[in-house]
């Protein structure tokens, strides 16, 4: 008698192998047994880094929004004062402007302290301080486009103050090749005027009608007209 066949009878269908992405699915779920614990801590740096990063982004929000507030403060203060008082009047605004510095340096608004505290020791009188500050301004914004004009502007001006014409004359040619135009008439008008002082007619004759051809409607325009007439 023939032995029977007791195993699983041949329907003509063979077990269908798995489709690519269920293949794939499975070795990343073997990879993540394998790795599970490795995976776990790295899990937990990744989170722990999101929390610091998120902590000093909240951290520099807060401090640009604290120094924006005391130098707003600061602004209204020294705007409260009769020039006529003297320079001694703005020593307590010079302290304000030297703390929020020192206290908020790093952010935009730090920045823009130090650049009126500059500005505000070049108007009562002190350019040798205001000089001192525009090159510390300098070494933290000369790569800042929104800033670094007015820095070589303030220098310009500072150098004037203190007769030093030709560093004067370099810093206003610094500010015209610069990027950004918006102190360009000012510039040019100041530059005429260096040039007269130093003996270069030709030069100061050059830099007012550059300033009346390109500034027409500047507020130095017409004084620089009077200058070439005259």
């Amino acid at each position: 008698m023939a032995e029977k066949n007791t195993g699983p009878a041949d329907t003509g269908h063979s077990e269908l192998p798995d489709d690519p992405l269920q293949q794939f699915l499975k070795k990343i779920a073997g990879v993540v047994r394998i790795y599970q614990k490795q995976l776990i801590i790295a899990g937990a740096g990744l989170l722990c880094l999101i929390l610091v990063l998120s902590g000093v982004f909240y951290f520099l929000a807060q401090a640009q929004n604290n120094a924006s507030a005391r130098l707003l403060e600061i602004t209204r203060q020294a705007g409260a004062i009769d020039s006529e008082q003297g320079p001694e009047a703005y020593e307590g605004i010079k302290d304000r402007y030297a703390s929020l510095i020192e206290d908020y340096g790093y952010t935009d608004a730090g920045e823009m302290a130090l650049l009126r505290y500059a500005a505000l020791c070049l108007e009562i009188g002190e350019p040798d301080r205001a000089l001192s500050l525009y090159e510390s301004a300098w070494k933290k914004l000369k790569n800042n486009d929104r800033f670094n004009f007015l820095v070589l502007n303030g220098m310009a001006h500072a150098h004037a103050a203190m007769a030093d014409n030709e560093q004067a004359i370099f810093y206003f040619q610094q500010v015209l090749e610069n990027q950004s135009t918006v102190l360009d008439d000012q510039a040019l008008f100041n530059l005429g005027l260096l040039y007269e002082k130093t003996g270069a007619p030709e030069k100061s004759r050059q830099a007012f009608e550059q300033l009346v051809s390109e500034y027409s409607d500047s507020m130095f325009a017409d004084a620089a007209r009077a200058r070439i007439s005259g």
